[in-house]
C-alpha cells in the first residue's frame, strides 16, 4: 500500500539528493489510490498531467514546483477533498486558474506561481480556508474578485506581475484580518480607498504597491501598526507623506 511517493531526498531542503527524472507521468501513478504525499518536484517532467489524477482522492500536498510541465492543470483536482497544499509553480501550465481555489475547504496553501496562466481570478466562497495565495508571474488578466474578502484566514497574497487591471476596494466589509504580506506589484490597478479610519489589516508587515497606478497615499494602512516594509515606488502619487504614518494609531 504506497502513501508517500518522492523524487527528490527531501522536500523541504536543498541539500538532498535531487534527481534527473524526465518525460512525462504515467498514468499509471493515478492507480495508488492510497497514496497521500505526492514529491515530483525539481525534476525534468514534461507534458502534462493526468486527468486521472482526480482519482488519487486521498492525496493531502502535492509538489510539482520546477519542471517543464505544459497544459492545463486538470479540472478533475477539484476532485481531491482531502488537499491541503499544492505547488504548481516554476512551471509551463497555461489556460485556466483551477476552480479548486473555490472548492476544496481543507486547501491552505497554493502555489502556482511562474507559469503561463492567462484566465481571470474566479470567485472565492465564504468557507474558503486559504492561509497562502501565490498567482505571481503569470498572464492573469481582469479585476480582482470582490469576494476576496472571504478568505479570512489567508496570511499571504501574491498576484504581482499579471495583467490585472480594475479597481481593488477595501473598506469595511474587508476582513483580511490576519494578512501579514500582500503584493500586488506590476499590475495596472486602482487602489479605493472607502474606509479612512476602519482599522482594517492590523497585521500587515510587508506591503509591495510598485506600479500600481497609485495616485493617493494608501490609508488602509493606518492601521497596520506592525508593518516592516513599504514600497510604493513607480506611482502617481502627489502631496506629503502623511503624519500617521510616524505617529502610533
Amino acid at each position: 500500500m504506497v502513501k508517500y511517493v518522492a523524487l527528490k531526498f527531501d522536500p523541504y531542503q536543498n541539500d538532498g539528493a535531487l534527481n534527473h527524472f524526465s518525460g512525462e507521468i504515467p498514468t499509471s501513478l493515478s492507480n495508488l489510490k492510497d497514496l497521500s504525499c505526492m514529491f515530483l518536484h525539481q525534476n525534468n517532467l514534461n507534458g502534462s498531467l493526468p486527468e486521472s489524477f482526480g482519482n488519487l482522492t486521498k492525496v493531502t500536498q502535492i509538489f510539482l514546483k520546477s519542471n517543464k510541465f505544459t497544459g492545463q492543470i486538470p479540472l478533475s483536482l477539484s476532485n481531491l477533498e482531502d488537499l491541503s497544499f499544492v505547488d504548481l509553480s516554476y512551471n509551463n501550465f497555461g489556460g485556466e486558474i483551477p476552480n479548486f481555489l473555490s472548492n476544496l475547504t481543507k486547501l491552505t496553501e497554493v502555489y502556482l506561481s511562474y507559469n503561463q496562466l492567462t484566465s481571470q481570478i474566479g470567485e472565492f466562497q465564504p468557507s474558503n480556508s486559504l492561509q497562502i495565495l501565490r498567482l505571481e508571474n503569470n498572464q492573469i488578466h481582469g479585476a480582482i474578485p470582490k469576494s476576496l474578502s472571504n478568505l479570512v484566514n489567508l496570511i499571504e497574497l501574491d498576484i504581482s506581475s499579471n495583467n490585472l487591471s480594475g479597481i481593488v476596494e477595501f473598506n469595511t466589509s474587508t476582513e483580511l484580518k490576519k494578512l501579514r504580506d500582500l503584493d500586488l506589484s506590476f499590475n495596472s490597478l486602482l487602489l479605493s480607498i472607502k474606509s479612512k479610519f476602519n482599522c482594517t489589516f492590523p497585521a500587515l508587515k510587508y506591503v509591495n504597491l510598485v506600479s500600481c497606478n497609485i495616485t493617493e497615499f494608501p490609508n488602509f494602512l493606518i492601521s497596520s501598526e506592525k508593518l516592516e516594509y513599504l514600497d510604493l515606488s513607480n506611482n502617481r502619487i502627489y502631496g506629503r507623506i502623511p503624519n500617521w504614518m510616524s505617529e502610533d494609531c
